[in-house]
């Protein structure tokens, strides 16, 4: 009977663990890897900004690259309407 306890609270244990992996990978591939990789995308498209590039600041205001400094962008929206605009605000503009 001491034998059939020990094997059954191994079992639970083994149960109790292999839950605990199957949670981490499913929490890993659904929230923390997307998120990387999001966060990956913006520091290439950042690093690759031209000027002429049509962008989306995080306010909405759509415009393109005049010049490009360290850490910030002139953003011309209107005819002679410039902004000066911090780079981690501004993301590819698709239509």
């Amino acid at each position: 009977m001491n034998s059939l306890n020990i094997i059954n609270n191994n079992y639970n244990l083994f149960c109790n663990i292999l839950m605990f992996i199957s949670i981490s990978l499913v929490f890993y591939f659904f929230i923390i890897r997307p998120q990387n990789k999001k966060i990956n995308d913006h520091r290439n498209f950042i690093n690759n900004l031209k000027k002429g590039n049509k962008i989306l600041t995080t306010g909405g205001i759509i415009g393109h690259i005049d010049s490009i400094h360290d850490n910030f962008c002139i953003v011309q929206v209107f005819n002679n309407f410039k902004l000066k605009i911090k780079k981690n605000y501004i993301f590819p503009y698709t239509k």
